[in-house]
């Protein structure tokens, strides 16, 4: 991250990149152009936020951090059979084992594809913006102990977090204000103890454990299988 410089990023980016018109190799004035613009405000999430600010940011939120011996392979496009650059990735991996991390590997993005398999609410939309507010070290503990986030329209906006024990299921009410805070902030008392009861839990909109709170039964997939290591 210290070495990380949004210039060089882009204009490797776009090395590949080609002109709509005539598909000829974008020309380097047109690629400086596009590279200033990413720099510029507005060209991020709001008005005054630029593209490179917004990455920046989120890599400090989430910096890369790969196992010892580990290197990450990066791609785009397609080769000159036009086979897409994701399948040649994923071969490449498959070959070499744990020696090679892709895209998709991130424990985030971990997150996102356990709660895709196991959680019927599940919409990427709904799932990863709270997933992406996890700490780290709490990302790590829950893909060790196999917990699921699961968001789930089905609980009231009065009970709009809860803990299914018995399966190792954090779920939240998408829909519902402050729900996603309350379950990250749980997430992350509940890892830093490593210490998950087997009763389900729940909570309100600001924390508060509710006893005797029925809430509904957690639905899986169908198919689904929750591969939660009791302890």
């Amino acid at each position: 991250m210290a070495d990380f410089k949004f210039a060089d990023f882009a204009q490797t980016t776009l090395r590949g990149a080609k002109d709509t018109a005539d598909k000829s190799p974008i020309s380097v004035e047109k690629m400086e152009r596009v590279v200033n613009y990413l720099q510029s405000p507005g060209s991020g999430p709001d008005a005054t936020t630029s593209y490179a600010e917004f990455l920046e940011a989120k890599l400090r939120l989430h910096p890369p951090e790969l196992p010892a011996g580990v290197d990450y392979l990066a791609f785009s496009g397609v080769d000159s059979a036009a086979v897409e650059n994701y399948q040649n990735a994923l071969d490449y991996k498959r070959d070499v084992g744990p020696t090679a991390g892709i895209i998709g590997d991130t424990r985030w993005e971990n997150i996102v594809t356990r709660a895709a398999n196991v959680c019927s609410g599940h919409s990427a939309e709904r799932t990863t913006p709270t997933v992406k507010k996890v700490p780290v070290g709490a990302l790590r503990v829950m893909i060790d102990r196999g917990l699921v986030m699961c968001p789930d329209r089905r609980l009231a906006a009065s009970a709009p977090a809860v803990f299914y024990g018995r399966v190792g299921v954090f779920a939240w009410n998408p829909d519902a204000a402050d729900a996603a805070a309350v379950i990250v902030s749980k997430i992350g008392e509940m890892t830093r103890k490593d210490d998950y009861p087997i009763e389900t839990l729940v909570w309100d909109a600001k924390g508060n454990a509710l006893t005797q709170q029925t809430v509904p039964a957690f639905e899986a997939r169908p198919g689904a299988a929750v591969l939660y290591k009791l302890r």
